[in-house]
C-alpha cells in the first residue's frame, strides 16, 4: 500500500535534514509523482533519536564523528519525505563506498 518508489513511512525520529540540522520541507509531487522541489526537499536521512547500534568505523574516529554529529546518526543517504510522511531514497554521499 506504500506509494511507488517509497521505502515506507519511517518512525518520527527519522528525518530529512540539511547540513545545518534543519528539517527539509516536504516534497511537492505532480500527478505522475515526479518531484517538483528537489532543491529544497532532498536532504540527508538522519536518525535524530541517536546512533542506534552504530558502533563506529574501525580505526577511523574522524569518519565516526562525521556520522554521529550532535548525538544523531547521519546516514550518508539522501532522500525526501512526501506530504504524507513517506520516505524516498535518492542517493548516497559520494565520499562513502560500502565494501562487503
Amino acid at each position: 500500500g506504500d506509494p511507488p518508489g517509497s521505502v515506507g513511512r519511517p518512525p518520527d525520529s527519522i528525518r530529512v535534514l540539511d547540513e545545518r540540522g534543519c528539517e527539509r520541507p516536504r516534497a511537492r509531487l505532480d500527478a505522475a509523482r515526479r518531484l517538483l522541489n528537489a532543491d529544497e526537499a532532498i536532504g540527508e536521512i538522519v536518525n535524530t533519536a541517536g546512533v542506534g547500534k552504530f558502533e563506529g568505523y574501525y580505526k577511523n574516529p574522524e569518519a565516526t564523528r562525521e556520522r554521529t554529529r550532535d548525538g544523531m546518526y547521519w546516514s550518508g543517504d539522501y532522500g525526501y519525505k512526501d506530504a504524507d510522511g513517506y520516505l524516498y531514497f535518492t542517493g548516497r554521499d559520494l565520499s562513502w563506498i560500502r565494501v562487503d
